[in-house]
């Protein structure tokens, strides 16, 4: 089953949305094939498997995520398995796609075919968080990315960069492990950025997620050019006027209207009500982004981490104080209430919750957050009562 594990992660950027599965085929202690699923629509890793023919007869089949047994872009793997005479499944869990959920392991079964579940389990779910959050919530896996000084301090959006170029190029490659990529108005204005992956993913889109309240984004930006490629969704608050979300739509980019945080007060300092997160979440959802990168300045940073809406928070620190003079503290900007705060969910310092690197002088950690303390991981998504949403795992 490590096996298996190892090769599912060869697919981990190319696969979704369809989760990474890998598989491996024995015979009396000898590997007769061994596959991963590469890419939406290309075959499942338990398909590559039984290419052998009559050789996988009698044969053990290890793989990481039940197998479907539904029809989609290709036939169910449950009846390729049956019909290859295999004697034994051994897999790690259940799939939580309604379409499947335990289906295929019944059909298995029916058909007299023995199965194992439960092996490496934890290990397999912890591949796939995105996967399953999605399917559980209909939310993306949320990763926030920031850049911080020793003493906690992210420089503000138009000034320089505080970190080395080698490490700034590690940031724009988490760009092809996602969707869709979120930044604010503010960055927008400020840095004038592309966002796009770089290098290029292939032909997965990524879709660009600009939260602008009052819906002042330039017809000029940056960030309005190629669509046909990665599409814009900009999100503003209710009661824009219909003429200015008009000129916004007609250069290509989607407009989508999202609840702002409490209604009932008034705009401060002339600015109007922040959107509410969990309603932006819900809306690149609908989308079927089922990974989310956050690129922004220390107000929506704060936000997402503070309200307990990050699964995964990835730190550049430089080796360099800035001050408050200079910058604002990663926590300074909160836009979360008081009575609405959470502390930053405990990160074990073990392999699966976090990890540490030198990018050149600058350091990078690298935290899953704790499953039941920021909204989905994966352990805690299992347990939580399915929506109902349709998987793309086809």
């Amino acid at each position: 089953m490590r096996r298996a594990l190892e090769l599912a992660r060869l697919g981990q950027y190319t696969a979704p949305p369809n989760p990474a599965v890998g598989a491996v085929l024995v015979r009396d202690g000898r590997v007769l094939a061994e596959g991963f699923h590469a890419r939406a629509g290309r075959p499942h890793a338990e398909a590559q498997v039984l290419k052998v023919g009559q050789a996988a007869r009698g044969a053990t089949l290890y793989v990481n995520l039940e197998p479907c047994c539904h029809v989609g872009r290709t036939p169910p793997c449950a009846e390729r398995i049956i019909a290859s005479g295999v004697r034994r499944v051994v897999a790690s869990h259940p799939d939580p796609d309604p379409r499947v959920r335990g289906g295929g392991f019944d059909r298995l079964r029916a058909a007299g075919v023995d199965v194992t579940t439960g092996v490496l389990r934890e290990e397999a779910q912890d591949l796939n968080p995105s996967f399953f959050k999605f399917l559980l919530t209909g939310t993306p896996w949320v990763t926030v990315k920031a850049a911080v000084s020793v003493d906690g301090v992210m420089a503000p959006p138009g000034t320089r960069w505080i970190t080395r170029p080698r490490t700034r190029r590690h940031g724009r490659v988490l760009r092809r492990e996602n969707d869709a990529l979120l930044t604010g108005i503010a960055t927008v204005a400020a840095d004038d950025p592309l966002l796009t992956p770089r290098p290029r993913r292939g032909s997965r889109p990524l879709l660009r997620v600009v939260l602008d309240p009052s819906l002042r984004i330039p017809p000029e930006a940056r960030v309005l050019r190629g669509l046909d490629r990665d599409p814009v969704l900009v999100v503003c608050a209710p009661g824009v006027p219909v003429a200015v979300r008009r000129r916004i739509e007609s250069l290509g980019a989607e407009v989508a209207e999202a609840a702002v945080e409490n209604p009932a007060s008034s705009p401060s300092d002339g600015v109007t009500q922040p959107i509410a997160l969990e309603a932006v979440l819900a809306e690149v959802g609908r989308r079927g982004a089922h990974t989310l990168l956050v690129e922004a300045g220390p107000r929506l940073t704060s936000a997402f981490l503070q309200q307990g809406l990050a699964d995964r928070l990835v730190l550049y620190l430089a080796p360099r104080f800035l001050g408050r003079a200079e910058g604002t503290g990663l926590f300074d900007a909160t836009r979360a209430p008081a009575d609405g705060r959470r502390e930053l969910p405990h990160a074990e310092p073990e392999h699966r919750s976090a990890r540490y690197a030198c990018l050149g002088p600058d350091l990078l950690a690298d935290f899953r957050l704790t499953a039941g303390e920021s909204t989905g991981g994966p352990s805690s998504a299992i347990r939580q009562r399915s929506r109902g949403k349709r998987s793309r795992h086809s």
